[in-house]
Parts: structure tokens; C-alpha cells; sequence
């Protein structure tokens, strides 16, 4: 896959496209289906494939309050195994956000970019205050022989769509096996092995603590998870929280792992947590052996998951 992040590199790529457009926040299994189409009908036209999305997010570029689900490697990553062509990043500035959609259309698609195909949701919106939507799109694209495809949101038993916005209020209840299901994989996040006070160690659980640029985390408790270092994978507890029995809650949240069966030093070293159950939600203890005896239990119940799972 190759990374454009100046549209007047892609001029001398002269290559015909097919794309999608959009932030792809969490790369969902709504985005999947955008994906999956894109390649399908790219390949039946012989068309290069292209996802052109936006940096910053447009949220973050009007300073309204967003945790991405995916750092920007993470993204990356993605749609490199998902197998597309191009990705196209336009720099998200206040001449992007004022441009009409009209204006979006010919001076980026057209001018720039020569687009042949477009796969989009059938609620996709664009250009100044998003005032663009798919019937502009399609009478736009019939006059310039361009291909459209638009796609209906994924929706689950409930009939509710699946979202990105959905899928950080899951992330922030806990509820990880849903996200799972809805990104069609597990949430995780990648860090880097720091110093921690290992009190862990003291109470016969010593624990990895990660530092990590993820902006989101699940919400606070204790997670079965799988941990993967030096592309090995383990079998973990994960702890979420601000510890509150032992640093009386400073309202910073932590994230620390214990890897069953493991004992090799890892400090600085990399590694990915996924997320994959609930065990509990964070909460204060009257004393530290009351602490211990629930981590022990705890312990204890995510061994039995995870040997049942086997």
C-alpha cells in the first residue's frame, strides 16, 4: 500500500481509482463492507483501490472532544492487510472545511485525484458543514462517468447501526466482547513495557505496566486478554483503572497486565494488548488483603475462561 500524503504526488502515480471516502475511526465492520465492495467492484473495472480520508480528524481540526479507537499506525496496519492500493490523506485545514460540496467534488475527486468509482454509505455526507450528500453525488457522478456505489449501514440484532461513536460508548461501558464483534476483531492497544512501584510483586502478582498512546481505554476493571510479544502470543489478566486501594484514585488511569506463566524481563519492550471479556468493574477495597484476595480470584476465574476456551 502506498501512503500519499500530498495530492500533487499522486498525479504522477497515473493510475485510475476506485475509493472510499471517509475517517474510518475504528475500521468497523460497516467499513469492512465498504472495503470488501470497493475490491470487488474495482477488480471487475481494473481500477487501482483508494481510501482517501482526512489528518487531522475533522473533530480534532474544530477542537470538539473525540478518543479515537485506532492510533494513526494501527490504522495504517489495517487497511495495509486489508490489501488496498492507495492510501490518500488530505491534510484537514479551514480550506478543506470551507469548501462547498460541489467544490470538493471537482477541485479533489477530479482535478486531483481523477476518481472512476466511488463506494460510500448511503448517509455519507461531505464538504462545508456537510451539506453534500449522496443525491448531489450521484447526479455529480452520472455527468463526469464516474461509478457510484452506496452502501446501507450495518445494523445489529436491534436494528441499531453500528458506528464509530457507538463503538467508543461500548469501549467506555466494558463492554469489549460486543466491540469485538462489532470491529471484527479485538480492541487493543500497543505499549511500551515502563517502571512501575511493583506493588504487584509484593502481592504475588507482578504485573507489566504499559505506557501507551492510545487515546481511548475500556472502561475501569479487569479484562481476560491476550498479549503478544516479540510476536508471541500469551494468555493475561489486564487491570484498567486509577487504583483506588492503593493511590487513593489521583483520577489517572493505568494499565497494568499479568502474564500467566510468564517470568522474562520485558521492561522497554513493546507489546500489544487485546482485550476479549469483562471480569468486574474497578472498586475500592476496606484493606489491602481484601485487595489481594480478589486479585487472586480473579486470577483464578480468568484461568478457568481460559481453559475452557481451549
Amino acid at each position: 500500500m502506498k501512503i500519499i500524503k500530498n495530492l500533487s504526488e499522486f498525479l504522477s502515480e497515473n493510475v485510475k481509482i476506485a475509493t472510499t471516502i471517509g475517517n474510518f475511526d475504528g475500521l468497523h465492520i460497516g467499513h469492512r463492507k465498504l472495503i470488501e465492495k470497493l475490491k470487488l467492484e474495482a477488480k471487475i473495472c481494473d481500477l487501482k483501490t483508494a481510501v482517501v480520508t482526512f489528518f487531522p480528524h475533522p473533530q480534532k481540526f474544530f477542537k470538539k472532544k473525540i478518543e479515537l479507537i485506532n492510533t494513526y499506525d494501527q490504522k495504517i496496519e489495517i487497511f495495509r492487510d486489508l490489501g488496498i492500493d492507495y492510501y490518500i490523506e488530505i491534510p484537514f485545514n479551514e480550506k478543506i472545511s470551507e469548501l462547498k460540496p460541489i467544490d470538493f467534488l471537482n477541485k479533489i475527486l477530479v482535478d486531483q485525484l481523477d476518481v472512476k468509482m466511488i463506494v460510500v454509505g448511503s448517509n455519507y455526507k461531505f464538504g462545508f458543514k456537510q451539506k453534500g450528500d449522496i443525491k448531489l453525488l450521484e447526479k455529480f457522478a452520472i455527468g463526469n462517468n464516474i461509478k457510484t456505489f452506496f452502501l446501507e449501514s450495518i445494523t445489529d440484532e436491534k436494528d441499531i447501526v453500528i458506528s464509530s461513536s457507538r463503538c467508543r460508548q461500548l469501549l467506555y461501558c466494558g463492554n469489549v466482547e460486543k466491540v469485538h464483534k462489532f470491529l471484527g476483531r479485538p480492541f487493543s492497544v500497543k505499549g511500551v513495557v515502563v517502571t512501575g512501584d511493583e506493588k504487584g510483586r509484593e502481592y504475588g502478582f507482578p504485573t507489566a505496566n504499559i505506557e501507551t498512546s492510545s487515546e481511548i481505554l475500556p472502561g475501569k476493571g479487569v479484562y481476560t486478554t491476550e498479549i503478544t510479544i516479540d510476536q508471541k502470543i500469551y494468555k493475561a489478566i489486564t487491570y484498567v483503572g486509577t487504583r483506588p486501594t492503593v493511590d487513593n484514585d489521583d483520577g489517572l488511569r493505568k494499565i497494568e497486565t499479568y502474564i500467566f506463566d510468564f517470568s522474562e524481563y520485558i521492561y522497554d519492550k513493546i507489546l500489544e494488548i487485546r482485550f476479549l471479556k469483562f471480569i468486574r468493574a474497578e472498586r475500592k477495597f476496606s484493606s489491602l488483603d481484601k485487595l489481594i484476595a480478589q486479585m487472586k480470584l480473579d486470577s483464578s476465574l480468568v484461568k478457568t475462561i481460559i481453559n475452557n476456551e481451549e
